[in-house]
């Protein structure tokens, strides 16, 4: 983590819990902190069960935690030598800017935070005010790689999510070999990498576009809870018109028909025409790079808009570009027993007055969307060090977020609004706000918005941790989420709700048109499972039937080829070793 937003609780690297000291692994599995690459491969090859590990922004701990025993082992990727200058002072020996190509490439241990900072600083005769990311996230402290293996996003139709901002990335598989990947060495393995949950391997670095750090206006304003639902339903109704048949064919199946992987692999939207995504721009337009903090006890929302001054792209560019794809101690050298650490308590008085609560938090953040003209990187908003430091070590909350389709935004949020603020009074299990932001279509096998734009709404329970009980008002709220009205709406990979709002998870229900693809790329790169975490049997499950027989096949690989799942030879089939009942 970047040294100026450093808090006592978290447990890495020497103990393997989240950032606030919970969702602990078992003691005996393993922490490795490998000073090389090859100290690196030394340990994938020496342990059965692995998994890449940053700074702990993490609510999941079946896929955070490599397993439950010693043949396990958690990789510290900020103990890097590639990575560790960059939390010494000297980021420069971690981050290579290339102004031609405008990439960034960086360590995959280095925050997103310290990524900005650099970026910000980097002022050449190119670009005198430095570069910046094009859209980024509130929650800025977690390390580059863990960022885009989870498909972590601000809110942008335009640009979508760290992951698709990317241009390729390193990666460290089962066998310790290393594999430079892009969207034209690979397209199949890159749209599977760009969103992997770990699952494929260990990122080393990644190569991401940077934009010039130009002038943008930000704005505010106070709008209700009515106005906000009946203004995404306007949304939800001018995006279906638009995008019409489109939703469905851009659904990320580049080989459902043998349609044109590549294409798909650099983003784009593949079948929908540029008159479509003309016609998609001008539905969503309003809506792009806006921010909402949703205060539910309040029953009111900022509406945070951004509009960059300079550089500015005309309608047509702005539809192109959302077209357009993104030893001592008996073990191996590198490996070492936990060390354990205190965890985060609880905030006095949370439990109570939850109105009061939530219009502290509108003072507490207001400083974050106060208007007017600033350099990108400060415009939109973020955590900044300090707040990150006072909010983690104040309260122990879980996070979570959905991905709402776009399509059922406008009755999902009428269907939560009436849950929230009906005779069951379910704000009462709400504390801080929520934050909705919004992106495109994304192609990677697992992005939450893989065929589909979306409406992300990322919630927190401030209230579990009190007495142990669960925060029932909060979790009702959820349940609404992962119903049909909402979808339903897909669960973030990084984040709470794992595994209660996802029993039995049936990746070829969520995901039905590339959760086929993205197990074929587990097959070719992880074939033992070495990077399947506790998660393996509840989420790492892969089902095909024979598409002219429609008997079940007995090896789901056998469906695999080198651009992924043979879509026209085999179904990806839905999970029968489990019931949801």
């Amino acid at each position: 983590m970047d040294p100026s937003a450093q808090h006592s609780f978290c447990g890495l690297p020497y103990e393997l819990s989240n950032f606030q000291g919970h969702f602990k692994c078992e003691p005996s599995v393993i922490v490795g902190r490998p000073s090389d690459r090859q100290q690196l491969a030394n340990l994938v090859k020496a342990y059965p069960k692995v998994k890449a590990v940053g700074v702990g922004h993490s609510w999941w701990r079946q896929n955070f935690c490599s397993g439950v025993n010693s043949s396990a082992i958690n990789i510290v990727t900020t103990e890097l030598a590639e990575t560790l200058p960059a939390s010494q002072g000297k980021p420069e020996r971690t981050i290579s800017v290339d102004e031609e190509a405008m990439t960034a490439t960086v360590a995959a241990g280095v925050t997103q935070r310290t990524l900005l900072r650099f970026l910000d600083n980097y002022r050449t005769a190119k670009s005198p005010d430095g570069y910046t990311l094009a859209a980024f996230s509130w929650f800025i402290d977690q390390t580059i790689a863990g960022a885009v293996a989870t498909a972590t996003h601000g809110s942008s139709f335009k640009h979508a999510s760290l992951s698709h901002q990317l241009r390729g990335l390193t990666l460290m598989d089962a066998s310790g070999s290393i594999r430079s990947i892009t969207p034209s060495s690979d397209p199949h393995l890159w749209r599977a990498a760009s969103v992997s949950a770990g699952r494929l391997g260990i990122i080393l670095d990644v190569t991401i576009s940077i934009v010039k750090n130009t002038a943008v206006r930000r704005s505010k304003e106070d709008i209700s809870t009515e106005e906000f639902v009946t203004s995404l339903q306007r949304l939800q109704e001018d995006y279906k018109a638009a995008a019409g048949p489109a939703v469905a064919a851009s659904s990320g199946a580049a080989n459902q028909d043998g349609g044109n992987a590549t294409a798909a692999a650099a983003g784009g939207l593949g079948s929908i025409s540029p008159l479509a995504s003309y016609a998609v721009w001008q539905a969503v337009k309003s809506f792009d790079e806006v921010q909402l903090f949703w205060f539910i006890p309040s029953r009111m929302l900022w509406r945070v808009t951004f509009e960059r001054l300079t550089d500015g792209l005309s309608d047509e560019e702005a539809a192109k570009v959302m077209a357009a794809d993104g030893p001592s101690n008996g073990l191996p050298e590198g490996a070492h027993a936990q060390m354990k650490v205190n965890a985060v308590g609880t905030g006095i008085g949370i439990d109570v007055a939850p109105t009061y609560w939530s219009d502290q938090y509108r003072l507490y953040l207001s400083i974050n969307v106060v208007p007017g003209v600033y350099p990108a990187r400060e415009s939109y908003v973020s955590i900044s060090e300090m707040e990150n430091k006072l909010y983690a070590a104040w309260n122990s909350y879980d996070q979570y977020e959905v991905a709402v389709p776009l399509s059922k935004a406008g009755d999902c949020l009428g269907a939560v609004t009436k849950e929230l603020y009906g005779p069951a009074q379910r704000w009462r299990g709400f504390r801080s706000p929520a934050l909705v932001r919004f992106i495109r279509a994304e192609h990677s096998y697992l992005s939450p918005a893989v065929g589909e734009a979306v409406m992300y709404v990322n919630i927190e329970d401030h209230l579990s941790y009190i007495n142990g009980n669960t925060n029932e008002d909060f979790q009702a709220v959820l349940r609404v989420f992962r119903s049909p009205v909402c979808g339903p709406a897909r669960l973030h990979w990084g984040k709470a709700g794992w595994p209660q709002h996802a029993q039995c998870f049936d990746g070829a229900a969520e995901y039905p048109k590339t959760w086929c693809d993205f197990g074929c790329a587990v097959h070719q790169l992880d074939p033992t499972g070495k990077f399947s975490a506790e998660a393996d049997r509840d989420i790492w499950q892969w089902s095909a039937t024979d598409s002219s027989t429609g008997q079940r096949v007995a090896d789901a690989g056998s469906c695999c080829s080198s651009s992924g799942f043979d879509h026209a030879r085999c179904k990806c089939a839905s999970r029968t070793d489990c019931s949801k009942e």
